[in-house]
């Protein structure tokens, strides 16, 4: 059995309980086992999702995000926002799947709603192709996402679930792509660059960045890197954080990433180039964006 398909079997035994509708309720119990899915280097792009237009919605969260902001600041706030609203659409797909004796509760949803307006139609690229693979049309007037009718105009139930499944996955892939960004933006590195390495490296973050390293950012870059690189670091401290496998060795050694961090830290002090407040040793990242939530 791929590893596809068993984490698909997994997805249905845990998910397939009309009791659990929050997405609260099961976001730490199943967030590991998509994680490691995402880490394994059996899982490449190409089998990572079943739906394309959920994977062309995650190859173009970049894109979205560096319109929502062009000087790439809080690129990393916005990351998170975005895998909960991923999670959302994954809810609406589930809830259709498991609970259909409420079809008619969920049959129309206000487009205007704050959290279609302001959540998921601004964070999730190619969110109305999604609400249509999940079987909502918009109306004539343009006010509301409606049901598809007869039934057999949608998805069937393990459509659904399959799809649900992608959803989730999409919202970890952002928290996967955000835990690197984090890790590399101190060398002028872009998201675009970031979600590449994903697109063509199978593995988890620590042999991710490994991978990054061998080739020196420098594919990571965008042509304006330096000075990508001096409007970051007023805003950003380079996450500091270790691998969970590192922190339960008790690992002191010093992350290759944070070597290089400090001399260029070294280099840029000797032009003149970084400000008092810049010298301080990286530490956690410290988010000024809150994720919207429900």
């Amino acid at each position: 059995m791929s590893e596809r398909a068993a984490i698909e079997v997994t997805f249905r035994q845990f998910f397939n309980k009309p009791g659990i509708l929050l997405v609260q309720q099961y976001d730490q119990a199943y967030d590991k086992t998509v994680l490691d899915y995402l880490s394994s280097k059996q899982v490449s792009w190409g089998v990572r999702f079943h739906f394309d237009v959920v994977r062309r919605s995650v190859q173009l969260v970049p894109d979205v995000l560096q319109k929502l902001s062009p000087s790439g600041l809080h690129i990393e706030a916005y990351l998170k926002t975005v895998a909960h609203w991923y999670k959302v659409l994954h809810t609406y797909a589930r809830n259709l799947a498991v609970r259909p004796w409420k079809m008619n509760e969920f049959s129309k949803i206000n487009a205007f709603q704050p959290e279609i307006i302001y959540g998921i139609n601004k964070f999730i690229p190619n969110s109305r192709a999604i609400f249509e693979e999940i079987g909502y049309n918009v109306d004539a007037e343009g006010n509301y996402l409606v049901l598809r009718t007869p039934a057999s105009r949608r998805p069937s139930r393990d459509e659904l679930f399959t799809l649900s499944l992608d959803l989730y996955i999409a919202s970890l892939e952002a928290v996967f792509l955000r835990e690197i960004y984090c890790r590399v933006v101190g060398f002028g590195c872009t998201l675009e660059g970031v979600s590449s390495v994903r697109e063509k490296f199978c593995g988890n973050v620590k042999e991710t960045m490994e991978y990054i390293e061998r080739d020196g950012f420098r594919s990571l870059q965008s042509t304006s890197a330096p000075d990508r690189l001096e409007s970051h670091r007023g805003h950003l401290n380079v996450v500091e954080k270790m691998d969970t496998d590192e922190q339960e060795q008790g690992s002191t050694d010093v992350p290759e990433y944070l070597r290089r961090f400090e001399q260029e830290k070294e280099n840029a002090r000797k032009h003149g180039s970084l400000t008092e407040a810049n010298k301080k040793k990286p530490s956690s990242h410290d988010e000024n964006l809150q994720s919207t939530t429900l």
